[in-house]
């Protein structure tokens, strides 16, 4: 499953819940977090704040959107590149812990590729 596959799964499904899951134990850092049934959102936060003290990149504009469903809450959060500070990505979630959990996995296929400048 591609980066972009991962980042428009819907957290409400069960499943899309365990792929998440399985894609943030793939990321090193929180690969020791396997033996739990979800990663702790705390570890998620500090590979973010990781991430970012390494690149030039940062998580911003945090936003929740009330008015996107009767029944749900959606939030999104700009990935900007602090270089030309250029959104790099806009990623959504249902909740908070969806959300860092899609920036992480975004923020960290982006290292991989080694686009990202080191600070």
């Amino acid at each position: 499953m591609t980066t972009k596959e991962l980042l428009n799964l819907d957290y409400r499904d069960k499943q899309n819940k365990q792929i998440i899951q399985k894609a943030l134990l793939h990321i090193k850092p929180l690969s020791k977090f396997s033996d739990e049934e979800h990663v702790p959102f705390e570890a998620i936060e500090k590979l973010l704040h990781l991430i970012g003290s390494k690149y030039k990149v940062w998580v911003k504009d945090i936003t929740l959107d009330s008015q996107a469903g009767d029944d749900y809450d959606v939030s999104r959060a700009h990935i900007i590149n602090e270089d030309n500070l250029e959104t790099m990505e806009v990623i959504f979630g249902m909740c908070m812990y969806e959300l860092f959990a899609k920036a992480a996995i975004f923020l960290w296929s982006e290292v991989k590729k080694k686009h990202l400048k080191r600070r």
